[in-house]
């Protein structure tokens, strides 16, 4: 399902594909998201290490999403990065309160300053 709306969007919504584990879910998100399903504009930003047959699919199906492929060994936080990064737009970043704990993690911030350095 592809809108024809050309509005400029009022949200984006970055994704990290690394898992086959939620396919359907990023699928699910995608059609959702859907200006004609949502009844708003969203720009989609998909960072993808798995680059697989559901990446082409999404290509194909749905051109309206940003897909940006990453190194297969990339972190979902290093994904999140990268896909930040690649819009010039300011983000403002909201995390559920349970990764609290995660985004302390120094992983994390090697990646963070990796992608803004």
């Amino acid at each position: 399902m592809v809108s024809g709306s050309k509005k400029k969007p009022g949200i984006a919504v970055v994704l990290g594909r690394v898992s086959t584990e939620d396919t359907d879910r990023v699928i699910e998100t995608i059609e959702a998201l859907d200006p004609a399903v949502s009844g708003e504009t969203c720009e989609i930003v998909i960072a993808d290490r798995l680059q697989d047959e559901i990446t082409g699919r999404i290509r194909r199906d749905y051109p309206q999403v940003s897909l940006i492929d990453c190194p297969p060994g990339m972190t979902l936080c290093g994904t999140s990065c990268v896909a930040l990064q690649s819009d010039k737009r300011t983000f403002e970043l909201q995390f559920p309160s349970w990764t609290e704990k995660i985004r302390t993690d120094s992983e994390w911030v090697h990646d963070l300053r990796l992608f803004t350095d």
